[in-house]
């Protein structure tokens, strides 16, 4: 007799999301060691480019709006990766222009 098992919709989202994280953060490590870095170099390099490269919901990175009330934060859902968008490009216009 054949079994199946239904998996929860949320841990599939979550392991997918993990193995996508843990893939990036490996290449990226991986190019910081072609690029010379030692091994604790390397690992800061693949941390600051996985906390650019994917979405985040820590609290000082949401907008007021995102903060604010139900309604709001319903109208705004997932805003969090264009917002990171737009973070990124500010800041490096600001600091073109500086």
């Amino acid at each position: 007799m054949l079994v199946i098992q239904r998996l929860d919709p949320d841990r599939q989202v979550s392991s997918l999301s993990r193995l996508a994280t843990m893939t990036g953060a490996w290449a990226a490590y991986k190019h910081g060691l072609k690029r010379g870095m030692d091994e604790t170099a390397a690992v800061r390099f693949a941390e600051r480019v996985t906390h650019r490269t994917q979405p985040t919901a820590p609290p000082e990175t949401l907008s007021t709006w995102q903060r604010s009330g139900s309604w709001m934060r319903l109208m705004t859902m997932f805003q969090n990766q264009p917002n990171k968008y737009y973070r990124i490009m500010a800041d490096n216009f600001r600091n073109w222009r500086a």
